[in-house]
């Protein structure tokens, strides 16, 4: 693993009140219940049905909101009957969402391999199928390597109505290719 840079720790804490201000505006301009994706490139995904993230904006620096995208007719997340949406389907729109963001926002190319490597969640009421979900996103303790991102925490708020019904927390590492193939003793497998 490459040596890093000290963590950035001039981040904001969440700011729920400007999230959920943004939020209740999308609100009125989603789409809902028609598919919206993001492109599939800045999710890591190679095929449309699997994107789950609608759309993204920066609120600050830091603070992200995306909306998530409701297929019901996911083969998988919704293979058997369901009455909420499932909370995997929901972690894996937060994965993608913070994928996407930090593509988009700080500037990570795309071939960097994103690992994993710690995910905490917790659900406190049920997202309903017939209204739009979304999440914000604050990053913290990001950590740079020559001016690119390379490590970071997610703190992630999923929020329906004006009620935010479940919490993620994770953070990830983020490899360029020549590292990520280092780490893995030359067997990686690098898609982007």
């Amino acid at each position: 693993i490459p040596a890093l840079n000290q963590p950035d720790n001039s981040t904001a804490t969440q700011q729920p009140g400007v999230a959920l201000a943004q939020i209740a505006h999308w609100r009125e301009t989603s789409i809902f219940p028609e598919l919206q994706r993001v492109e599939r490139r800045l999710v890591h995904k190679h095929f449309d049905k699997n994107v789950l993230v609608a759309r993204t904006a920066s609120l600050s620096s830091h603070l992200f909101i995306a909306e998530i995208t409701q297929d019901i007719a996911h083969e998988y997340y919704y293979e058997h009957a369901q009455d909420h949406v499932p909370g995997l389907y929901m972690i894996e729109a937060a994965r993608q969402a913070a994928t996407a963001i930090v593509h988009q926002f700080y500037d990570v190319p795309y071939g960097y391999k994103f690992i994993l490597n710690d995910l905490q969640s917790s659900f406190s009421g049920f997202a309903e199928l017939n209204a739009p979900l979304f999440l914000s996103i604050n990053f913290q303790n990001l950590v740079k390597e020559e001016h690119v991102l390379k490590r970071a925490l997610a703190q992630v708020e999923f929020i329906q109505g004006d009620k935010v019904i479940g919490t993620m927390q994770s953070q990830a590492v983020i490899f360029e290719p020549k590292n990520y193939n280092h780490v893995r003793d030359g067997h990686a497998v690098i898609a982007g």
